[in-house]
């Protein structure tokens, strides 16, 4: 093309070469070759010219120089807009709101976002639609606290069913993203877990093609070497006697198998390794975020719960006592009003005994044994299963964190309760014993049984949240069942959690 002064075309190809370099995530050797094309169509008004100052204006974008893209991505609307073109239009629109996002310019992203939604429609454009919602969706995140998110919620949602039906993995693992931050923010932490589960495989998935497509872009290269070498061997034959020749091949043919085995060795045992250290790291990183925000959930429940014993249970024990010394004071007829109002406060500081029981069991203050020995008798009482409670005496002495003790109070209560009201048990054996550094819980009943091999799948919140418990102890729960002779579940926890 510049040998035939065909400047049009030339813009063309360097465009194209830019594309490709952008492709494979190379974007200052693109940024290179859109600048070197757009003097040579500046001022056309024609397609290429509006590609290229959105593309490079993308550019800016992605290294977060959203002023100088501000210009560029305005001319190429304008020539969008003059040539009726809505894909351009579209896409270009999409990057004027991501650029004033990245200014802080939040009112003008959102306005700009809905103005390429209108777009996207009429086109049935699906990929940009996603894109759009989850935009829409951030900016409300940055705008409305936690308890009035719903609609971004529902807006993650919808792109992820849309994103699930059409296979599209990367806004997948965008969805999985928004929710699990969403739930974390709502402190539903064993829904938020289940998400980062789901965003950790789709993770591997993604990671995993990639892989592949390396190999077969290794394979690619490696025909092209083999096709070279073997227009280099036919040229050799020309000049070589068979016995040079075929020594030639057999040394060829060992070099090229050595090399290819090295290089394919060294590339795998390369992404194998990285793959293991990045997996690592993001679940040690995932496991100190998880323990943080345990650990701070049940400061929280303690703290609440002490505060309503402390506070409002003797806030309103002070207005019984008051309303008892008026009424003495009043005559019999007029002591009914009193009286009533008695009542209710009456009612009122069982209510809040029960609150805060059920955050922080009272018997806890008295320590585990205790803590479990009334648990045991409260479900025999309300007509459960009998229940064969014994207590390591070593361990009763020990003292334990709150938060500790109340972390295994409501692993052993969830337990408990799910035999209880699913196992149609009749006895349940339930023993704490003293192993090396950890703590050994026991919980055996003689129910109905079921198939273990489901409770991976299963949506029942308590499973979850056993699982998550035991998980944030640094502990482990094996779950043994059988049909009709019942459950066993077997819970290792460190005394140092």
């Amino acid at each position: 093309r510049e040998e035939r002064n065909e400047k049009d075309l030339v813009a063309m190809v360097l465009a194209n070469i830019g594309n490709s370099y952008n492709k494979m995530g190379e974007e200052t050797k693109a940024l290179a070759y859109y600048e070197q094309a757009l003097p040579m169509v500046r001022g056309k008004g024609n397609r290429l010219e509006g590609n290229l100052y959105n593309s490079i204006a993308t550019i800016y974008n992605n290294a977060k120089t959203s002023k100088k893209a501000d210009s560029l991505l305005a001319k190429s609307l304008l020539i969008k807009m003059a040539l009726k073109d809505s894909l351009g239009i579209l896409t270009v629109l999409v990057n004027q709101a991501t650029c004033a996002y990245y200014q802080k310019q939040y009112e003008l992203a959102r306005t700009t976002n809905m103005r390429a939604m209108k777009y996207a429609i009429a086109l049935k454009n699906t990929k940009n639609i996603q894109t759009i919602q989850l935009n829409l969706a951030k900016l409300e995140d940055d705008f409305k606290p936690v308890v009035m998110r719903d609609s971004s919620i529902n807006q993650s949602k919808e792109v992820l069913l849309m994103a699930l039906a059409q296979k599209d993995k990367e806004m997948v693992r965008q969805s999985y993203l928004r929710l699990y931050n969403y739930y974390k923010d709502k402190k539903a932490f064993a829904v938020a877990l289940g998400y980062i589960e789901k965003l950790r495989r789709i993770d591997d998935t993604i990671r995993s093609e990639s892989a592949i497509q390396e190999i077969a872009r290794a394979e690619i290269r490696y025909k092209s070497q083999k096709k070279e070498a073997e227009n280099q061997r036919l040229l050799l034959e020309n000049k070589l006697t068979n016995t040079q020749l075929a020594q030639a091949e057999k040394e060829r043919k060992t070099a090229i198998l050595g090399a290819t085995f090295l290089v394919l060795a060294f590339g795998l045992i390369g992404y194998l390794v990285t793959r293991t250290m990045r997996v690592q790291q993001n679940a040690k990183a995932e496991q100190r975020l998880n323990k943080t925000m345990y650990d701070t959930e049940q400061k929280e429940r303690i703290r609440i719960a002490r505060d309503l014993h402390d506070s409002i249970g003797q806030h309103l024990s002070v207005i019984k006592m008051q309303l008892n010394a008026q009424s003495i004071k009043l005559a019999d007829s007029e002591q009914a009003p009193i009286k009533a109002s008695i009542v209710l406060v009456d009612s009122t500081i069982a209510e809040v005994r029960n609150i805060s029981h059920n955050l922080l069991p009272e018997a806890l203050s008295f320590g585990l044994y205790a803590a479990f020995d009334d648990l045991c008798d409260k479900v025999m009482s309300s007509g459960g299963p009998n229940i064969q409670f014994s207590f390591a005496a070593a361990l009763r002495e020990k003292k334990f964190s709150q938060q500790f003790q109340l972390s295994i109070y409501r692993i052993v209560q969830e337990v408990l309760t799910n035999m209880v009201r699913h196992a149609q048990a009749k006895n349940i054996t339930f023993s704490v014993a003293e192993g090396i550094d950890a703590i050994l819980i026991d919980i055996q009943d003689d129910g109905d049984g079921f198939d273990t091999s489901k409770i991976v799948d299963s949506d029942g919140i308590g499973w979850q949240n056993t699982f998550a418990r035991v998980n944030m102890l640094n502990g482990k729960m094996n779950v043994s069942s059988e049909r009709i002779r019942g459950t066993k579940i077997e819970i290792s926890l460190p005394q140092s959690a």
